[in-house]
């Protein structure tokens, strides 16, 4: 036995130990009161059969108290009266439930069969069907956000242009952000440049440039629908850079063309300038024009070749590259 303290005694009385306990046995053995009683026979059974073997205990020692014999084992009746009793809801649940898995496939006999006028599928509206579904909303939004997205595109980019600006700095005129329309081209003419002098245009949208005299070079960039008309010629070159639908014609002599990321430049030549070297990397749709040795036949049009084709020629045996622009059979 345990030997309780005072004040151990004291806290069983206040938290009421025993009563929980009691009431937790109780509540096992009057939901499985088949397994508790399985389980009390057969440990009765193992210690009678060990009884036997047990070797024998010490003697208790003199002036001391043998323990209490062990209770007798409750009988079945005990058991029975712990069991469910008729009115529990959850032993009903329960007993329902194993009764339906007993059953095995029979369970769904009981299953209504829900019919065709009930289902969706087959009960869809006339309107329902081969109804086209209405985007006109849809695209009206689409429409509105695509309208804002450009509003702010074109209000980010004029606030990145510059000033239109038209003026001589040092040796260099300088044309910067003059923009036009493609109706009506704004013309911007150049009379007091000279040959010492170069001309820089930048950022400029459809204009016409018309420079009157002779100059040192020309250098184009970032520009669009540019009309560039060279009177006199050029002493050096002239330079077009990252350019669209670029126009330039030379009267007098230009001995050197260079063009750099450039789409859809045209240049007019003339018996003048005719002798110019062209430069060209990385452009596309670039044709020159230039009269015929006829003066009576109409002025001819070349593409600059954009494909080109490269092999390795070993003659006098050491390799090199060869490379010719590719033909196309007409």
């Amino acid at each position: 036995m345990v030997d309780w303290t005072v004040e151990q005694k004291a806290y069983l009385e206040r938290s009421n130990v025993p009563a929980l306990l009691d009431d937790m046995a109780l509540r096992v053995l009057r939901e499985e009161p088949e397994d508790v009683l399985s389980f009390l026979v057969k440990a009765l059974e193992e210690d009678a059969s060990l009884g036997k073997k047990r070797p024998p205990q010490t003697p208790a020692p003199k002036g001391g108290k043998a323990p209490p014999p062990p209770p007798p084992p409750p009988g079945a009746d005990f058991f029975k009266k712990l069991g469910p009793k008729p009115g529990d809801d959850d032993a009903k649940a329960r007993a329902a439930l194993f009764a339906d898995i007993a059953k095995g496939t029979d369970i769904t006999k009981g299953l209504r069969k829900v019919s065709d006028t009930e289902k969706r599928h087959k009960n869809r509206e006339e309107k329902e069907v081969g109804k086209v579904t209405d985007f006109t909303e849809l695209e009206r939004k689409k429409a509105l956000r695509a309208e804002e997205a450009e509003k702010k595109r074109n209000a980010t980019t004029a606030k990145a242009k510059k000033a239109e600006t038209i003026a001589l700095e040092g040796k260099q005129w300088k044309v910067e952000s003059v923009i036009g329309s493609r109706a009506q081209k704004k013309h911007v003419k150049l009379d007091e440049a000279n040959m010492t002098q170069a001309v820089v245009v930048n950022d400029c949208e459809h204009i016409l440039l018309e420079i009157s005299n002779k100059v040192n070079s020309v250098f184009v960039n970032d520009c669009i629908g540019l009309s560039l008309l060279l009177a006199r010629g050029v002493v050096s070159s002239v330079e077009v850079s990252k350019s669209r639908k670029t126009e330039v014609q030379a009267s007098g002599p230009m001995p050197s063309f260079i063009l750099d990321r450039d789409d859809e430049l045209m240049l007019y030549t003339t018996e003048h300038s005719r002798d110019v070297e062209i430069t060209a990397t990385a452009c596309t749709c670039v044709n020159v024009t230039f009269s015929n040795t006829d003066a009576s036949e109409d002025p001819l049009e070349k593409p600059i070749p954009e494909q080109f084709i490269t092999t390795i020629d070993m003659a006098n045996g050491k390799p090199k590259l060869v490379t010719r622009p590719m033909e196309h059979a007409a």
